[in-house]
């Protein structure tokens, strides 16, 4: 296994001479002398602190493969799954390995069910909380609406809904607006049930881009 290779590469002797029965002479013929127990005792404890060091020193290299094979792994999920790299930097990634960490040998990572229903759920209630919290500054200052369009790799149009008001600016949601677009009619149909879902009576403003539908709605 990977710590009898580690045993051979590193090698340190504790070759103690000597033990609790060994006998030294005074000189050729002379009778031998047992050693003294504060003699024993210290070759003990040498002894001890050469396997100590031994095994810390195993104990390390052992840490330093584990880790490399595991950060192997974790670059190989990045490539194969197209993450961007500057995820590495976020704070939920490092939180997300010391709480593995904690957890120990044996962790099972969430499934795919759980983490599209079981965990998704509870996050969109945290959401939810976070962003009625928003709504009681909408009924107290009024807001503005903001919307930005976007197109997707398959060529749809995207618009993204944004409510700013004093408290700040939080994302309320998107919207596949490839046939919505394409008319003044219905971009007013959509732009009026976001005004609705916000609250007419908190609506200060709507602000969108200069396309001509746009122009059109309003």
């Amino acid at each position: 296994g990977l710590q009898e290779k580690l045993l051979k590469k590193i090698h340190v002797d504790i070759n103690i001479e000597g033990d609790a029965d060994d006998e030294v002479g005074d000189g050729a013929g002379a009778k031998g002398k047992r050693k003294s127990q504060g003699e024993l005792a210290r070759k003990d404890m040498y002894k001890r602190g050469l396997t100590q060091a031994k095994q810390s020193t195993i104990n390390g290299a052992y840490k330093k493969e584990t880790r490399e094979d595991a950060c192997k792994d974790i670059a190989l999920f990045f490539y194969n799954n197209a993450i961007p790299f500057n995820v590495a930097r976020s704070d939920e990634y490092l939180k997300m390995f010391d709480n593995v960490t904690k957890h120990g040998i044996g962790f099972k990572p969430p499934s795919y069910h759980e983490i599209r229903v079981k965990y998704l759920d509870h996050y969109y209630g945290e959401i939810s909380k976070v962003v009625a919290g928003y709504r009681a500054d909408w009924e107290k200052y009024g807001c503005t609406i903001m919307t930005d369009g976007w197109t997707d790799r398959k060529r749809r149009t995207i618009l993204n809904f944004l409510v700013h008001s004093p408290k700040g600016t939080v994302f309320l949601k998107s919207i596949d607006a490839s046939d919505i677009t394409k008319t003044a009619d219905k971009v007013f149909k959509m732009i009026d049930d976001v005004v609705e879902e916000v609250g007419e009576e908190n609506v200060v403003q709507v602000v969108t881009d200069n396309a001509a539908n746009y122009k059109a709605a309003g």
